[in-house]
């Protein structure tokens, strides 16, 4: 199957039965193009109007890509807002640590219970003399004295152990249940990024189809061969309409002015906030709502009157294609618009 190929780089492989159908299609390569016409569109009238779809179409082209990355960004944030993995922490091992004091000091007490028994054998006067029973004396008193202090000192280091060992316990357990809660939350917030999965899916398939559409349309109007390819762009498309509703100048005037490159480049310069307010304007304007249904109705049949008028004026046939081809682009254009309810957005 040929596909057809817009300027934006996307791919649509499902594109509109009519395409196929236009007998100004031609097929190179497997890809389709809309076949450049000649003819001119004399009308003042109709050329305002050929530009105003022109300069429509790109800011609709503007705000879908802008609405586009918009809901690309939320969906973004929403993947980085609602974690659905956990990392386990690590849990700190329980086991009751003395740590080095409780050994000194369990020791010290071992060593000074043996001193106590050297000491004390040796307090016997009539054995030792006066002099050494005297120091054995002296040493049985220090070294209980040490015992007491290894005793304070090794139960000071138990307890300390026991109740770290206890903190960390505890600590194990709100970091278990924190990670549990964690759990449950990564579970809801999975069921939630599913949720948002489709939406993006449906949201991006639904944004990509409608920027393919209005950008075959705006393509379809380009290849009247009306506006230069140097001037063609949204920039271009607002300058030159603005011009000739503005002025009583030609349009051949306003591509020769001095005025339209500096006049383009300031337009370019405003460009996203003018495509923001166009898209309300666009919104109140062409989007087909119940409260102004009739008025775009008579809007788009007075429209195609006067195309279809001008058309049976014509004697040349290539003017009469290039009113035909206007008169089609303008309805493929304003059917496209009747529904774009996403640009109150």
């Amino acid at each position: 199957m040929a596909r057809i190929v817009y300027g934006n780089g996307f791919d649509n492989n499902k594109p509109e039965k009519d395409v196929y159908s236009d007998k100004n299609l031609i097929k190179q390569n497997e890809t389709v193009y809309r076949k450049p016409t000649g003819g001119e569109i004399a009308n003042r009238d109709a050329l305002v109007l050929y530009l105003e779809n022109v300069r429509d179409l790109e800011i609709l082209k503007n705000r879908i890509a802008s609405l586009w990355e918009q809901e690309s960004d939320r969906y973004k944030r929403d993947l980085n807002d609602y974690p659905t993995e956990v990392k386990k922490p690590t849990i700190k091992n329980e086991a009751l640590e003395l740590g080095s004091g409780f050994f000194t000091f369990f020791v010290l007490g071992f060593l000074s219970i043996l001193g106590v028994l050297f000491s004390a054998a040796r307090t016997d006067y009539n054995k030792t003399g006066w002099l050494v029973s005297h120091l054995a004396e002296l040493g049985v008193g220090l070294f209980i004295f040490l015992i007491l202090i290894s005793l304070i000192g090794t139960l000071i280091c138990l307890f300390g152990a026991i109740s770290d060992r206890n903190e960390i316990k505890q600590e194990n357990k709100e970091i278990e249940k924190w990670y549990q809660d964690a759990l449950i939350t990564a579970r809801t917030n999975q069921s939630y990024i599913n949720k948002r999965s489709k939406e993006w899916e449906k949201a991006n398939a639904f944004y990509r189809r409608q920027y393919s559409k209005a950008d075959l349309i705006l393509n379809n109007f380009y290849a009247m061969n009306i506006i230069p390819k140097q001037f063609r762009g949204a920039s271009g498309a607002c300058y030159l309409y603005d011009y000739m509703s503005s002025s009583k100048e030609s349009f051949q005037m306003a591509l020769i002015s001095n005025q339209i490159e500096e006049g383009i480049k300031r337009i370019e310069a405003r460009l996203a906030y003018i495509s923001r307010q166009l898209g309300e304007v666009l919104y109140q304007q062409r989007v087909m709502r119940d409260e102004n249904r009739e008025e775009i109705n008579r809007r788009i049949e007075h429209d195609n009157h006067m195309i279809n008028s001008l058309k049976a004026m014509e004697n040349r046939q290539e003017n009469i294609e290039a009113y035909s081809r206007l008169s089609a682009n303008y309805n493929e254009a304003a059917a496209l618009f009747s529904l774009a309810t996403y640009l109150k957005n």
